[in-house]
């Protein structure tokens, strides 16, 4: 879920001299564990910024997508149409 935008300074030494620029992040709540995250806002478009679209943070996106890839993975070699009704658990 959305819940607003900040910004986040970053400061590096180049030479002698100290750079500063400032980036606009997006924070947003995991819809999975609720966790506060932030993103940048070159990596998410304004579109999925609505409640249409899930949230996840690092670590849930991550077993988000393994769980689909596995899926797939097992409905192919056993047969199964990958856009079956045949839940995961029954494949074994």
């Amino acid at each position: 879920m959305y819940v607003g935008y900040t910004f986040i300074k970053q400061k590096h030494q180049r030479h002698k001299s100290v750079l500063c620029r400032t980036t606009r992040v997006y924070a947003l709540l995991c819809d999975h564990c609720a966790s506060l995250f932030f993103r940048s806002t070159k990596t998410i478009g304004v579109k999925r910024l609505t409640g249409d679209y899930p949230h996840y943070c690092g670590y849930c996106e991550n077993k988000h997508k393994l769980a689909q890839k596995d899926s797939a993975k097992r409905k192919r070699n056993l047969k199964h149409d990958a856009s079956s009704t045949v839940p995961i658990s029954r494949l074994y």
